[in-house]
């Protein structure tokens, strides 16, 4: 199979004569083109307009291509004024979502263009490829502006590499003003670039060997918007209402704030960021399974530390001013911990741990606490 692309023309004739179907009303007025597409699927698109549609479907050029009309209320006929004319491969056979026109250039360059006049020139060799034949200029770029300032795309092709040397020839690959580094090893390459400045795809080359110039090809293609990993990622928050951004599952970038107290929350999506790392951790989890929320709890509040290795061994939650902890290296053994939410300080030198902490930072952490004439803090 291959899938190629068709220019239809529609006469304005075979939309006149689609009328007096009463059963089906939608039918009159219209041209029909039916074909197979790439994966297999039968399909039947309409026009109510006449003209000529370049490249206007993909279609498997092993299946028919039939243009034709419906009138009264009899079956499909194929006209005789409207047709379908077969193109170059069509980049859905094998680059889903490609931006390219005529990436395999199997019969010619349409839909490129050059900076440089003369530079490139389409070969038969591999099947059709685009030829480099210049020789020492390295500003000969053939381009199609299809791309958009601040997307990044996966860019892959076949290169065809035949130059004798390496130290005067390369291809470079183009997204805006962003490029490549050198490339000069032949077979299939992939890459990644952001576009920058300007929304031009382009390809550049440099065959200065001395012998054997013209011996770079280009074949195959593809350029597709790239799709970040949306993934589960947990935030936590030791200050409160602090800056920060991350790429959501649909690529956009978005820039907030996180509550205004301290806590643990979850966004799905690739790539976070804070200017004020020393408050703010990424944790990077699965894959998010909806693409929109994590399978865990958010938020949720930071819990307390207990800063000491002492527990008072009780079944009930307590709130009293009798500390639950003494300043001795004795340790008391208990099988049941003490699960207390709100521990309080005494009026004396034994502190406890209370429920709201001081978010006021020492170096990087919570909770001072005074014992013995020294501090304690629990860090990040």
């Amino acid at each position: 199979m291959a899938c190629k692309y068709y220019d239809i023309t529609i006469s304005g004739i075979d939309i006149a004569d689609a009328t007096g179907n009463t059963i089906s009303p939608n039918l009159n007025g219209k041209v029909f083109v039916k074909y197979t597409d790439c994966f297999g699927s039968e399909i039947e698109t309409g026009f109510d307009s006449a003209g000529t549609y370049p490249n206007e479907i993909c279609a498997d050029n092993n299946e028919l291509v039939l243009v034709g009309f419906y009138s009264n209320n009899q079956p499909f006929a194929v006209s005789l004024n409207s047709i379908a004319t077969e193109e170059f491969v069509c980049s859905d056979g094998f680059c889903p979502g490609n931006l390219i026109t005529n990436p395999t250039f199997d019969t010619n360059l349409n839909g490129w263009l050059e900076e440089i006049p003369g530079e490139w020139d389409w070969s038969s060799n591999y099947g059709g490829t685009a030829h480099f034949i210049g020789i020492d200029n390295d500003a000969n770029r053939l381009y199609q502006d299809v791309l958009t300032v601040g997307l990044t795309y996966n860019i892959s092709f076949t290169l065809y590499y035949n130059a004798p040397c390496t130290n005067n020839a390369y291809v470079k690959v183009f997204a805006g003003t962003n490029e490549s580094s050198l490339i000069q090893t032949g077979g299939e390459i992939n890459l990644t670039l952001t576009c920058t400045d300007t929304n031009r795809f382009a390809f550049s080359a440099l065959d200065a060997c001395g012998v054997g110039a013209g011996s770079i090809y280009v074949d195959n293609v593809c350029v597709t918007l790239f799709s970040p990993p949306c993934q589960c990622i947990t935030v936590v928050d030791l200050g409160g209402s602090i800056p920060y951004q991350y790429t959501d599952c649909s690529g956009d970038v978005i820039s907030t704030t996180s509550p205004p107290i301290p806590s643990v929350f979850n966004i799905c999506g690739s790539n976070p960021s804070t200017s004020t790392p020393k408050f703010m951790n990424f944790f990077i989890g699965a894959t998010c399974s909806d693409g929109v929320n994590c399978d865990i709890p958010s938020p949720t509040p930071t819990p307390t530390p207990t800063p000491t290795n002492t527990q008072t061994p009780t079944n009930t939650q307590t709130q009293t001013q009798t500390p639950t902890q003494t300043p001795t290296n004795t340790q008391t053994q208990t099988q049941t911990p003490t699960q207390t939410k709100t521990p309080t300080q005494t009026p004396t030198n034994t502190v406890t741990s209370s429920q709201t902490p001081s978010t006021t930072p020492i170096s990087c952490g919570l909770g001072l606490i005074k014992k013995n004439s020294e501090y304690y803090y629990t860090d990040c």
